[in-house]
């Protein structure tokens, strides 16, 4: 998901801000693997637990385009600002988790290709995500099971 931006300049969070992250599942060797959506970063079990932030590599990454509006697309961890736009272009092999952009952190706002209210953040932290790592794997099963009713495996 690319962010379109009318800067590049990175606020400061003043206090937490809420956002929605989705998050997918692909087969790596032979697990399946949450992952984000288009760069497939893994995401550790950790993070959907709560108990570690999701920090983005590298730094900030962004052309400016002909209209003068910025694209980032490194260094940042792309969210939606509102849940029902987080799923409104979810797939089936998608889950959509509640986070907070911890107070302090560096983020952008702008908006997705859709035109979607969209913040990028350098760390966010699921706050409403699974209990615990038996949903996590019944989540998988689940997805597994939809890979193979759709691709035949």
């Amino acid at each position: 998901m690319c962010l379109f931006a009318k800067t590049k300049r990175m606020k400061v969070a003043k206090e937490d801000i809420r956002c929605y992250k989705r998050i997918t599942f692909r087969f790596i060797g032979n697990e399946i693997k949450f992952v984000t959506p288009y760069q497939w970063t893994i995401v550790p079990i950790d993070v959907l637990l709560g108990k570690q932030e999701f920090s983005a590599l590298g730094s900030l990454e962004a052309t400016k385009g002909e209209k003068g509006e910025y694209t980032i697309f490194g260094g940042v961890i792309h969210t939606y600002a509102y849940e029902k736009n987080a799923c409104e272009g979810q797939c089936s092999d998608e889950l959509v988790v509640a986070c907070i952009i911890p107070k302090g952190t560096k983020y952008i706002e702008g908006y997705d290709g859709w035109g979607f209210k969209s913040i990028a953040a350098q760390t966010i932290k699921v706050d409403a995500g699974f209990k615990d790592e038996k949903e996590i794997k019944e989540a998988a099963v689940k997805v597994e099971n939809w890979f193979k009713k759709m691709y035949g495996y």
